[in-house]
Formats: structure tokens, C-alpha cells, sequence
């Protein structure tokens, strides 16, 4: 998503974030399907580009609205 967005955005007067995009993605990708096994599986994650905070740091960027979904601090 973060791609298909930095390739569009060129030339836009607003950009509304209302995506619930992940804000981590699996480190390695399996080619196959894991088999089930009595061990533990271990998944590496690395954290995914900000959509919105890339888009605002653009020189001529569109006005930006952005919503997230919190679990923590909800009033603020």
C-alpha cells in the first residue's frame, strides 16, 4: 500500500489515511506453507513505513487527514 500510495500522490490536494495498515510485516515471507509441528514457530517482524507520516513529509504535500486505531490512551 505504501507503494501504490508514494506513486499516486503527486499532484493531489488531500489525502484522508483511514487504512487500518499493519504497522509490522513478516521479516521472511515462506515460499511454501509451514507444516504444523510440535515445535514453536518464531516469526521475525520488522516494522512497516508511517503511510501518512511519509506522505506530510513530502515538499508538496496534499493537506492530510489521518484516523488510527488505538487500544491505548483513547482520549488523547
Amino acid at each position: 500500500m505504501y507503494q501504490s500510495v508514494m506513486d499516486n500522490i503527486v499532484g493531489q490536494d488531500i489525502f484522508i489515511a483511514c487504512a487500518a495498515v499493519s504497522d509490522y510485516s513478516i521479516k521472511n515471507i515462506a515460499k511454501n506453507k509451514i507444516k504444523k509441528s510440535e515445535k514453536t514457530l518464531i516469526l521475525e517482524l520488522t516494522p512497516t513505513k508511517d503511510i501518512l507520516q511519509e506522505v506530510c513529509k513530502l515538499t508538496k504535500k496534499p493537506v492530510c487527514i489521518g484516523f488510527a486505531a488505538e487500544t491505548q490512551n483513547l482520549t488523547e
